[in-house]
């Protein structure tokens, strides 16, 4: 059976298991408007209807892309 307390993640978790900086994760789920607020502590709302209007907008032909042309390199931050 699921466990109720594993539909729970932090920001600063969804940032540790994706890489992404935690205010980008924050800043993304506003413009979304997939976060909610109770007592300065953010809450991340999965609205069913929300989120398959965002996935309907999502794909097209968009910008065409030459993957070779692709180069990642991590953030080194200095000491």
């Amino acid at each position: 059976e699921p466990n109720p307390d594993d539909r729970f993640v932090s920001l600063q978790k969804l940032s540790e298991m994706t890489s992404f900086k935690r205010d980008d994760i924050e800043a993304t789920l506003k413009r979304l408007q997939m976060i909610n607020y109770y007592k300065s502590q953010a809450y991340v709302n999965v609205n069913p209807t929300l989120v398959n209007y965002h996935i309907s907008k999502c794909g097209g032909s968009g910008v065409r892309v030459d993957p070779t042309k692709i180069h990642w390199t991590p953030h080194i931050n200095p000491s």
